[in-house]
């Protein structure tokens, strides 16, 4: 069975003992923000590590024409190097577990984008301020008790207990002294359904994260957890069903087996676009009325100011979170519906400023990662394919023309005839396995039969 791994967010208290730990809420805090900054620190370190390394080695592909492997080169894997070069460069606070976790992550990172950031195409990472705090599996310990459902974590080196003064006031006192957290505020029934879940031990709690809202003056605890996939013998890997995203529609689906269906592989994109223009109206309104108001606002700071920005920030976060979580259920129930073992969608690589609004102003990479969330947990596999002249080909005779679309929401088949809602017809394309090999294949086929006419 598949393992599905998967996050979820809860605000946190602190529910430590201040006459125990010798630390009241505030030092916490301090104590948080600075590890948040080694965070930071360690991770743009380790950034320019890599690149330096990598230049070393581009530079001797150059002069060689032979690029040996990091191993061969500098005697160690690099995330070991990376490691033990910050480790030694000067005394953390953050515990040495979380540095290493933190280097091979990175390390990581930077290797798969190793080519787009060569050919110019990324710009390389850089760690701003209020860095989320890894908390790596080893160092979290959590239990459902009378109190509620406790957190501790092991997040200080010695020198960071050191630092702070933990080791004067009680030499044998531990890390899950210091932080002791309690998760607070109303829990929807999913969130409270996961923590019995991992306190029971049907989940596994993995390498999970701290940060802090600085407007809500709280710290939230990203927490991971895995489970294993339900086993789903009635799925059919033959099956396909095919997702085109945010057109006509937000969502159209198609059966690689199954005709057109009505609306009901359809999901409407008017209340995205509707929202989306209504927030940016607001915005605009907003930040009018921050450049005209008088003292009663701008008296108390810029953070006064924005306030209202924010709020309507988290607003259109909320909405967009649900949306897409309620989209996501549906492309997966419909797999399910019909049995189908894969789900394919078109990969997001390639939307630019010539796509619709709905492309343009919806976040479809969220909306892609929960429905591989959603589909993982039933056993469904999600593919994702090039999207390119999906919309221009004919999933009837395999026809490719820029004519077949000339309109919007209308596809007409220059050579079969073929007439039909053009988002059902990308759709259906998207439901063929190895699409994107086919149109490659007839794309090449059209050339070379070009050229043979421009010969002739």
């Amino acid at each position: 069975m598949a393992k599905v791994t998967k996050v979820m967010r809860y605000a946190l208290a602190w529910s430590g003992d201040e006459a125990t730990v010798g630390a009241d809420y505030n030092k916490i805090c301090k104590i948080l923000w600075k590890l948040s900054d080694e965070t930071r620190a360690i991770s743009n370190r380790t950034v320019r590590l890599w690149w330096q390394w990598d230049s070393e080695m581009n530079d001797e592909y150059n002069r060689t024409g032979i690029r040996p492997s990091f191993k061969e080169k500098y005697g160690k894997a690099q995330s070991t190097l990376a490691y033990q070069s910050i480790a030694h460069e000067q005394e953390y606070c953050i515990s040495t577990d979380t540095i290493a976790s933190l280097t091979n992550d990175i390390c990581g990172r930077m290797n798969k984008m190793r080519q787009e950031l060569w050919k110019g195409a990324r710009s390389i990472v850089s760690y701003r301020e209020n860095q989320p705090i890894l908390v790596v599996k080893k160092a979290i310990r959590y239990e459902q008790n009378q109190s509620g459902y406790q957190f501790r974590f092991s997040l200080l080196s010695r020198a960071g207990l050191k630092y702070f003064g933990f080791k004067e006031f009680n030499p044998k006192l531990k890390n899950t002294d210091i932080f002791q957290f309690i998760v607070v505020g109303k829990l929807s029934a999913s969130a409270r359904t996961i923590l019995r879940r991992c306190a029971d031990k049907r989940y596994t709690i993995g390498a999970s994260k701290l940060i802090y809202d600085k407007r809500k003056k709280q710290w939230f605890l990203n927490l991971t957890y895995s489970f294993e996939a339900e086993e789903n013998t009635d799925l059919d890997e033959n099956r396909i069903l095919g997702v085109d995203l945010g057109l006509v529609h937000a969502v159209h689906m198609a059966v690689s087996d199954v005709e057109w269906d009505g609306r009901r592989f359809t999901i409407e994109g008017g209340e995205i676009t509707d929202f989306r223009r209504q927030v940016e109206k607001r915005r605009r309104s907003l930040q009018t009325q921050i450049r005209t108001s008088g003292d009663g606002r701008t008296g108390h700071g810029r953070n006064r100011a924005l306030q209202p920005l924010e709020k309507l920030s988290d607003k259109e976060r909320n909405f967009r979170n649900t949306t897409n979580f309620r989209y996501a259920k549906r492309i997966v129930d419909t797999a399910l519906e019909y049995k189908c073992g894969i789900i394919q969608m078109e990969s997001l690589d390639g939307i630019t400023k010539d796509n619709s609004f709905l492309q343009q102003n919806w976040t479809f990479y969220d909306l892609q990662t929960k429905i591989k969330n959603k589909a993982a947990e039933h056993g469904i596999k999600v593919l994702s394919v090039e999207p390119k002249y999906t919309s221009q080909r004919c999933h009837v005779c395999g026809c490719i023309c820029s004519d077949n679309r000339l309109k919007q929401a209308v596809f007409i088949c220059q050579e079969c005839g073929y007439k039909g809602n053009a988002d059902f017809n990308a759709a259906k394309n998207l439901a063929t396995r190895d699409i994107d090999r086919i149109i490659k294949e007839t794309m090449k086929h059209h050339s070379a039969k070009k050229k043979q006419t421009e010969k002739v």
